[in-house]
């Protein structure tokens, strides 16, 4: 199997071994790409590059399952939930995989849409903690929601703010204050993303728009203290920019291999962290 057909054969299977059950077909992933077929045709390697940028952007999403420590400040309140947070903290402890709290958004194909620029851009995780996980892939949905900063050795919990609402009165993606709390609690996660004080935090209908149209900006809060972005933002299409640069760097890895080694002799696995290795 030469290295392309590798490639895209670990995708594939990494992608099931993680819960996604929908095959990602070429023709699934060409229909989510608006540009003129006549141009994309002439893409070298259009497909895999489209499947890779997809896979980093779900894997974007997800982290290495493991025990970690969980962090709670002092006076931490669950507002009424209790029960799903305890729950959720005995998972998190045992390393027992959390990818059934997290959106239903996170195998859907269509990244680019269904991208959560909260994570793009804050590094903020969001996890649903219902009093009981129910019998689906995905536990039952909550309206309230843990947001937390998962590292490879810790869970951070920030607070829990109720789901986007129908009216459209509140919506915690562009809740500055979920930021706040890691100002106030965790203060050395901001350190060296500091920029300057004294600067004028944008209105939750300025980020939301903003948000809306992809584009990334710094963090501003009430206080006048500007941070850089915890993440690296979104592309203008939607796709975070951490997945175009990991998928562009996979195809770059690949092509150096095919230039300084015969396919056959080579074969290809991701590390922890989907970085894309080879042995010889």
């Amino acid at each position: 199997m030469n290295l392309k057909d590798q490639y895209e054969s670990l995708m594939r299977k990494e992608l099931q071994a993680l819960g996604c059950n929908k095959q990602l077909t070429d023709n699934q992933l060409k229909k989510r790409d608006k540009r003129d077929s006549s141009i994309t045709s002439q893409i070298q390697d259009y497909e895999l590059s489209l499947l890779s940028n997809l896979f980093y952007s779900m894997t974007h999403r997800l982290f290495l399952q493991k025990p970690r420590e969980v962090i709670k400040y002092q006076g931490f309140d669950d507002k009424g939930n209790l029960v799903g947070i305890s729950n959720l903290e005995r998972k998190i402890a045992k390393g027992d995989s959390l990818v059934p709290h997290l959106s239903k958004f996170v195998f859907v194909i269509d990244q680019a849409r269904n991208n959560d620029p909260m994570l793009n851009e804050w590094s903020i995780h969001h996890f649903h903690i219902p009093s009981s996980d129910g019998n689906g892939a995905f536990v039952t949905r909550s309206n309230d929601l843990l947001f937390a900063i998962v590292t490879n050795e810790q869970l951070i919990f920030l607070d829990i703010q109720p789901h986007s609402d129908n009216t459209g009165t509140y919506e915690p993606w562009v809740d500055v204050q979920i930021i706040e709390k890691i100002e106030e609690h965790y203060p050395e996660l901001l350190k060296p993303h500091y920029l300057g004080e004294g600067r004028l935090p944008f209105t939750a209908e300025q980020r939301q728009n903003l948000r809306a149209r992809n584009c990334n900006t710094t963090i501003i809060t009430t206080s006048g203290k500007e941070y850089r972005t915890l993440s690296c933002g979104s592309v203008a299409a939607g796709l975070p920019v951490n997945s175009i640069i990991k998928g562009d760097m996979a195809m770059n890895f690949i092509e150096g291999l095919s230039e300084s080694a015969s396919n056959s002799t080579v074969t290809l696995s991701f590390d922890d962290n989907h970085n894309l290795v080879a042995a010889c």
